[in-house]
């Protein structure tokens, strides 16, 4: 499993407890904003190949020969597993989860990638395209 966390921490500014727990709805809009670019950035389908070109490997699960996305670009939508794996939830009240609960979303994720295949992140940079989205959310829920 990987997993983004988005945490309000602004009682050190001065914010009252009533007013961070007014915070739960735009924490977990915001973490359904990162779901939706992590989903959509994953929406992509793989094109078909055949087992001589580059990049290509057997999906069982489809019973073809598949084209692998190259690095640094998220990972092809083959089966839809790891897309539709992207979850979100509360762990508290000041702090949200977006997780991937595929077996393999931590070699895609991890910085090296792993032996079978070079990193090829789709949820850190699903939060960095989140986030001016998530700033305005909050803004709005304030006033500004």
């Amino acid at each position: 499993m990987i997993s983004v966390k988005l945490r309000s921490r602004l009682r050190v500014v001065g914010v009252t407890k009533d007013i961070e727990r007014k915070l739960a709805a735009p924490l977990l809009a915001s973490g359904a904003l990162v779901q939706t670019e992590a989903r959509t950035a994953l929406g992509v389908q793989g094109p078909s190949a055949s087992p001589g070109d580059s990049m290509a490997y057997y999906n069982k699960d489809l019973g073809a020969w598949v084209k692998a996305s190259t690095p640094p670009n998220p990972p092809h939508r083959q089966t839809g597993k790891l897309r539709s794996s992207v979850q979100t939830g509360m762990l508290s009240k000041n702090e949200v989860i977006i997780s991937a609960n595929a077996p393999y979303a931590k070699y895609y994720e991890a910085e090296y990638g792993s032996v079978a295949s070079r990193s090829r992140p789709f949820m850190r940079p699903s939060l960095v395209k989140s986030i001016s989205r998530i700033v305005r959310s909050f803004y709005k829920f304030v006033g500004i």
